[in-house]
């Protein structure tokens, strides 16, 4: 779909260009292989570090380009129009190293980002627990100082990418009697003695980036490696992460627009036309489109630092992961068999729509983030 009336720079029609064509030589030939073979798929992970699209966000100093949310979400969406496993490849090192661009001191953010940037280290986010999935706050995964190090003692589940990342960013309770207040986050290496990844779950979809569990037993992570101070954890992650939401929407939005695509190419290709087959591609053109709004709208509130970006982010992945689950099931209303059929792009996009709506926070949560700020007057639309 074109462009929607938002004054994009120059730097950022370059990228979102640069990445089309990169989507139609490398990917979009490939992206039922890349399903079907269920491997992950490193050859495009090379392009990516060759045309320097992991270090978007990140700033220059850091080895980034420093392009920021807008050109992150065009990035993003354009891959992810063929192929949502391409997009989580691409996005993830942006999401994992979050925290590092967001809170790290500077020799944190010299020693990690370069790297992570060039594609030689690769991040994972390691939040979600047994017993705590959107409850942050119940974490039991501990950290305990002992002279200059901490030992971090604990599991985590669902961790996207755990089996090929090879640096997690962790929160994990240095004063478990504190509650939230008492979470803090650490960067943690896979070469830490006590870390162990276990097997890949089996999904829905989504099925070549896997998510396995990680257990921390007797970790040694040096004192060092401590983001912020103690106890700040909570707040990090809720700041830097709601923020980040906009890598699910981008992923969402997409991903519908991939839906369309292939629901209006099987249309020319039947010969076929009604009323019905209208309005439901209208219906369908309309809420891709209003996503689009949505998502960049966030976007350039994060740019410009706006004390509403938090609240328009949870607004973007709400409306947009709504519109990856609903497009899919209007296209299959058209296509019928064809649509259900594993053969059909239709297939895999609607199997991999239902995560956006529960990655990043679930739905419910973005629902109570924005009821919540308009009771209390802290968001005016």
């Amino acid at each position: 779909m074109g462009d929607i009336g938002y004054n994009f720079t120059p730097a950022q029609i370059e990228l979102r260009d640069r990445v089309r064509n990169i989507v139609d030589k490398y990917i979009r030939p490939r992206a039922e292989e890349i399903n079907q073979k269920g491997e992950f798929p490193w050859d495009i992970f090379e392009i990516y570090k060759k045309e320097n699209l992991l270090g978007i966000s990140f700033p220059k100093e850091y080895g980034g380009t420093e392009m920021g949310a807008m050109a992150c979400a065009m990035t993003l969406e354009e891959i992810a129009k063929a192929c949502t496993t391409c997009i989580q490849i691409c996005g993830q090192p942006i999401l994992g190293a979050k925290m590092i661009v967001g809170a790290g001191s500077h020799e944190q953010k010299a020693k990690y980002l370069p790297v992570i940037a060039k594609g030689d280290l690769f991040p994972a986010v390691c939040m979600t627990e047994p017993e705590a999935g959107s409850d942050s706050g119940a974490l039991r995964t501990r950290a305990q100082r002992k002279g200059d190090q901490y030992i971090l003692n604990g599991t985590k589940v669902f961790i996207t990418n755990a089996d090929v990342a090879n640096v997690f960013t962790v929160f994990a309770k240095t004063d478990p009697e504190k509650g939230r207040n008492g979470i803090s986050a650490f960067i943690v290496q896979r070469d830490f003695p006590g870390v162990s990844v276990g097997k890949a779950e089996e999904k829905m979809g989504s099925s070549v980036i896997h998510t396995s569990e990680v257990v921390f037993e007797d970790c040694i992570v040096p004192k060092e490696n401590l983001v912020g101070e103690e106890g700040e954890g909570f707040n990090i992650g809720g700041r830097l992460f709601g923020e980040s939401r906009y890598i699910t929407a981008s992923r969402a939005i997409g991903l519908a627009q991939g839906v369309l695509a292939h629901t209006i190419a099987f249309i020319k290709e039947k010969g076929i036309s009604s009323e019905l087959i209208d309005s439901k591609i209208a219906e369908m053109a309309t809420k891709i489109e209003a996503g689009r709004h949505v998502l960049y709208k966030a976007c350039s509130e994060v740019e410009r630092r706006s004390k509403d970006s938090r609240y328009r982010i949870s607004i973007a992945k709400f409306y947009c992961s709504n519109v990856a689950v609903e497009v899919p099931i209007m296209a299959m209303d058209i296509l019928g068999k064809h649509g259900y059929s594993a053969t059909h792009p239709i297939e895999r996009f609607m199997c991999d729509a239902k995560i956006t709506q529960i990655a990043e926070g679930t739905n419910q949560i973005q629902c109570q983030i924005i009821a919540g700020a308009l009771a209390s007057g802290d968001f005016v639309l």
